[in-house]
């Protein structure tokens, strides 16, 4: 019986089915990335191979290669991605704040409620420390240029930005690591709060202001239902 021409299926046009096919490759993507994000927050990526990747995302190997080089480039991208939503977030809770010191304060207080309440986000952010350290060092970005401030202003006594940086990432990615073996809540806020006072001595501040700032820091972004 021939078909009618009511009831042929038209063939897909070539807009719509380049559209279809690069849909199915972000989607693809996406599936790659989530997997190996889970993986990364488990163990580092030298513990992880490619073969770990496409079983946990359900993709062929060669599907992985056709997404990424290999798997330092992916965790490199989840890196990027991680670091770009949690700048965008201190950025968010900092806005209207001049002063730099209490801008780096509550930063500390952000990563470490998030090591507080989202474990596998936190073990992302510890892996991909290098990459936060190398891209604060550039002048404009995040916490390089909340110290750069300070530093000119002369609210912050340090000798260089570049040194001042590494202090305070290497302080962070240290607390975060902390809090993620931390059960006990209050305890986890309690540490949070003289890590982050212990850090502002270290960037110049006296020892009763840097308490006093550490504290109000952890009560408004800690203790409260401030998004992360």
């Amino acid at each position: 019986m021939k078909t009618s021409d009511a009831t042929r299926v038209a063939p897909a046009s070539p807009a719509s089915a380049a559209s279809g096919t690069s849909t199915r490759r972000e989607k693809t993507r996406e599936a790659i990335l989530a997997a190996a994000a889970k993986l990364l927050s488990e163990r580092s990526i030298d513990g992880l191979s490619v073969d770990d990747i496409t079983q946990a995302s359900g993709v062929a190997k060669g599907t992985f290669y056709n997404h990424f080089p290999d798997k330092d480039a992916l965790a490199v991208e989840i890196g990027r991605a991680v670091r770009t939503q949690s700048e965008i977030a201190v950025a968010s809770l900092n806005d209207g704040v001049a002063d730099a010191a209490m801008r780096v304060a509550r930063g500390m207080c952000f990563y470490a409620k998030i090591a507080l309440s989202d474990p596998v986000r936190a073990s992302l952010m510890a892996q991909s420390a290098r990459q936060d350290l190398s891209a604060d060092l550039r002048i404009g970005s995040g916490l390089g240029a909340d110290i750069a401030a300070g530093i000119a202003t002369g609210r912050l006594r340090v000798a260089t930005r570049d040194s001042a940086t590494t202090f305070v990432v290497g302080a962070g990615s240290a607390l975060i690591l902390r809090l993620l073996a931390e059960r006990h809540r209050t305890t986890g806020v309690m540490f949070a709060q003289q890590v982050v006072a212990l850090t502002l001595r270290g960037l110049g501040l006296e020892a009763e202001e840097a308490d006093q700032m550490a504290a109000q820091a952890a009560d408004h972004v800690i203790q409260t239902d401030t998004p992360v």
